[in-house]
């Protein structure tokens, strides 16, 4: 069975202090997803949670995707 990625973030630096993130059972990532509003953004979508997000790249410092061997309770 496919559970998709595991992704963390890992946000710029800001007040001193670094955020990261993580997103369970990632199944599609779409780079250079642009919005009229706030301009250049990935998009991260799961269709094992039928739920997505999307992040402005102007925020995020790097990213990693990794194979995710299980169904986690949330995305």
């Amino acid at each position: 069975m496919n559970n998709g990625m595991k992704v963390m973030i890992s946000y710029k630096e800001r007040e001193g202090y670094w955020k990261i993130g993580i997103l369970n059972n990632v199944t599609e990532i779409h780079y250079n997803y642009t919005s009229v509003l706030s301009g250049l953004q990935i998009a991260f979508e799961s269709d094992i949670h039928e739920t997505g997000c999307t992040k402005n790249v102007a925020d995020i410092d790097n990213f990693e995707a990794i194979i995710q061997n299980e169904k986690a309770d949330e995305f």
